[in-house]
């Protein structure tokens, strides 16, 4: 019998971090025991090229690799989602696009100031380039099967117009690595630590400003992006910056070595799809604080800490005392958060995208 052929388009890939390259990964590792033939196209292979040439060279590409595929298999829907897209129509193969967030409202949340939150954000926006994007992103998502991490994703794409016979919801796979924590010197407890991309949507500053509120706490703040260099200045501003250390962008396994070194691990956001970082940090035995949004509760369920998402300093700072010194119930909710953790393994989920995969290459 013929193994299924699976081409990847991805526009992140180890080394580099996050969502897609994680994925990608996942199905290198885990598919071929499901009897499949993964084969891979990283967007770093054009990213050289100037604008729009390197997507039509993706595309291109994209219509060589895919040629004798069963099926494309797409990690977003614009950037590497596109060129996807139109390499699967040419060469009538099925397409499948998984929605990790979107990028329309990422980006005009980055780039244009937007505030409406994600489910607040119009389907068609009024800024110009962002109701072109939205354009590009609805070609991709023509007729594709769309495969989403979260319930709470799936009635987002739902609103973009995507039937619901053509939405799959199939959680992130995460891999649990073991590793031990980092050693602290005890003049640096208590240690709070965020780990995450530096986006305006992290709310970092709000954990930033709790530091200050109590003023008893140490925090490591791993990460980097756009956001980092005004971070920075708050915690001069706020007279905490020998109390905060910016460790940049660190290699996984170094990172969960901090998460599990923690007193506190605070993922902050106004938005999360499906987050692998609170699942990791849940199976790594560290209290948790998280924001009360969507797709937080889906991953961790009432294993965590909660707090309102947006200017939440005050609340954050008494939730940190609260989970430090919480005793019984701090250590019931860490015990239950690692159980939880479990049912995201790797294994699992790779063995229901398998499924779904060949359900599209045999229908």
């Amino acid at each position: 019998m013929k193994r299924p052929h699976v081409f990847v388009a991805t526009g992140l890939y180890p080394p580099d971090s996050g969502g897609p390259a994680t994925h990608t990964r996942m199905m290198e590792e885990f598919l071929p025991a499901e009897n499949m033939v993964v084969s891979v196209l990283p967007f770093s292979a054009v990213r050289h090229l100037p604008k729009i040439v390197r997507h039509v060279a993706y595309f291109l590409q994209c219509v060589k690799g895919a040629v004798h595929a069963d099926v494309v298999f797409a990690q977003d829907t614009i950037s590497v989602g596109l060129p996807a897209r139109l390499a699967a129509a040419v060469l009538l193969k099925p397409f499948i696009v998984r929605v990790p967030g979107d990028h329309v409202w990422e980006q005009g949340v980055a780039r244009f100031n937007v505030q409406e939150t994600l489910d607040a954000f119009p389907v068609w926006p009024s800024h110009p380039y962002l109701f072109f994007l939205r354009l590009l992103q609805r070609v991709a998502l023509f007729r594709a099967h769309v495969l989403v991490p979260s319930a709470y994703l799936g009635r987002i794409v739902g609103k973009w117009g995507v039937p619901e016979n053509r939405i799959q919801l199939i959680y992130n796979g995460v891999s649990f690595i073991e590793v031990g924590a980092c050693k602290v010197e005890p003049a640096m407890r208590p240690l709070v630590v965020v780990l995450g991309r530096l986006v305006a949507w992290k709310k970092v500053e709000q954990v930033i400003d709790a530091m200050a509120v109590k003023g008893i706490f140490h925090l490591h703040i791993i990460g980097d992006g756009p956001e980092r260099n005004a971070l920075e200045r708050r915690c001069v501003e706020k007279g905490i910056e020998d109390q905060v250390r910016f460790l940049g962008q660190l290699p996984n396994p170094e990172a969960l070595q901090w998460v599990a070194a923690a007193d506190v691990f605070v993922l902050n956001s106004t938005y999360e799809g499906f987050s692998h970082t609170l699942v990791e940090a849940m199976r790594s035995g560290v209290p948790i604080i998280a924001t009360d949004i969507p797709g937080n509760r889906e991953a961790a369920g009432d294993t965590v800490h909660y707090v309102s998402p947006g200017d939440n300093a005050q609340e954050l700072a008494h939730a940190l005392e609260a989970v430090l010194y919480g005793g019984e119930a701090t250590a019931a909710r860490v015990t239950a958060a690692k159980k939880r953790a479990e049912s995201f393994s790797t294994t699992q989920v790779a063995h229901e995208l398998a499924r779904y995969i060949n359900t599209i290459c045999t229908s």
